[in-house]
């Protein structure tokens, strides 16, 4: 799953390229990394949303009882860990 979060007091129609590309791209992200993961018995559910992360996530793991969530960040750099972070 991947939560677009949208700017905040504008609606989806006032960026609607902009939140196109954003969803056209996490579409294609998604695909390519459920296509590594794919095995006989797993199953891999891809959806991309819009809404608050850390709510969306929460609800998504409640809803359809999830027992594991992985999520992605940034590549961090071992020598500088404390970098990425105000990306």
């Amino acid at each position: 799953m991947q939560v677009i979060e949208q700017i905040h007091e504008t609606n989806l129609d006032e960026f609607q390229e902009f939140y196109s590309g954003l969803e056209e791209r996490s579409s294609a992200k998604l695909a390519a990394l459920a296509s590594r993961l794919e095995r006989p018995g797993i199953d891999i559910s891809r959806e991309v949303i819009y809404g608050q992360p850390a709510a969306e996530i929460t609800r998504m793991a409640e809803t359809n009882q999830v027992d594991l969530i992985a999520l992605a960040s940034h590549t961090v750099d071992p020598s500088q860990p404390g970098l990425g972070w105000a990306r």
